[in-house]
């Protein structure tokens, strides 16, 4: 938790890598936050997993990659196989907002919340 300081904290301002949302996190929470939330986070790492996984499988000679690709195929089928469990429906929310009022949220001194502690604070600056 953020320690008080009066009413209002400072927060920075950041925009998600994934999605382009805007956030903050206060100053005391803040440990180099680069996604507005954890599914954003999952998604990024997805991606940098496959291109390293391509990048990976461009430097094996074909045996080995015939070889790779079976074990990662059973890998791959015994995840499935645990994962066959009914699974809760997931929501999506879509953001519906203009771009104009994701260039409002980067005006310094708007008031937000931050992303951690939910703390009430004023943005002092934006990171990109």
């Amino acid at each position: 938790m953020c320690a008080v300081h009066g009413d209002d904290v400072e927060l920075v301002g950041r925009h998600c890598k994934w999605c382009g949302a805007s956030f903050a996190v206060c100053r005391s929470c803040y440990r180099g936050h680069s996604y507005c939330k954890e599914e954003c986070r999952a998604q990024a790492r997805r991606e940098q997993c496959v291109r390293a996984n391509r990048k990976y499988l461009a430097g094996l000679v074909e045996k080995e990659r015939r070889r790779d690709a079976a074990a990662r195929a059973l890998a791959y089928r015994q995840r499935r196989r645990e994962a066959l469990a009914p699974q809760p429906r997931r929501r999506f929310v879509i953001d519906q907002r203009s771009d104009s009022s994701r260039l409002m949220a980067e005006i310094p001194g708007e008031m937000m919340r931050c992303l951690v502690c939910g703390q009430r604070g004023e943005v002092m600056r934006w990171l990109s």
